[in-house]
């Protein structure tokens, strides 16, 4: 866990020369969501723009953009995704299981890669896992480009709750 903090940091120090990004897979509570935070902070701090969502929210929001449930038919989501200079998703594979979400979340990947812009992606899935639910083309595009990170240990927040 100590390699991952370190290339964590290293990431945010560098960024934007930095690596394509990395996906964080492991159990709930160990620390993924709040790695991903601090790391946003840093690279916020140095006045580059971050979108962080869950997929759950970006999936909702795309889908009702496209499917004109939208009050915000404005706000082109992909687009702002696209343009960040880092994208957070957390949370990928919470989201309804529909094609709309896979095409949604594969759309998102397929416009960052040739862009070269660092993507952060938060899951509870690991590697076959998302291959199953996601497919081929999703997996090729994420784990081509993205260094994998396994988070393993216990649930922080049982440990931190037994300790009051």
């Amino acid at each position: 866990m100590s390699k991952i903090f370190m290339a964590c940091k290293e990431f945010a120090n560098k960024f934007p020369n930095c690596s394509n990004g990395f996906i964080m897979c492991g159990l709930t509570g160990l620390g993924k969501t709040h790695l991903s935070l601090a790391i946003a902070s840093e690279v916020i701090s140095k006045g580059f723009t971050v979108i962080y969502s869950t997929s759950s929210e970006i999936t909702r929001n795309m889908a009702d953009r496209y499917f004109g449930h939208s009050t915000n038919s404005d706000v082109d989501y992909l687009n702002l995704i696209v343009e960040s200079d880092l994208f957070i998703l957390d949370d990928l594979g919470a989201e309804f299981d529909s094609s709309f979400n896979k095409s949604a979340i594969f759309d998102i990947f397929n416009s960052r890669t040739p862009l070269n812009r660092p993507t952060i992606i938060n899951t509870n899935l690991y590697p076959e896992q998302l291959q199953a639910r996601y497919g081929e083309r999703v997996a090729s595009r994420i784990f081509s480009t993205l260094d994998t990170f396994s988070f393993i240990g216990v649930d922080n927040r049982f440990r931190i709750g037994k300790k009051q």
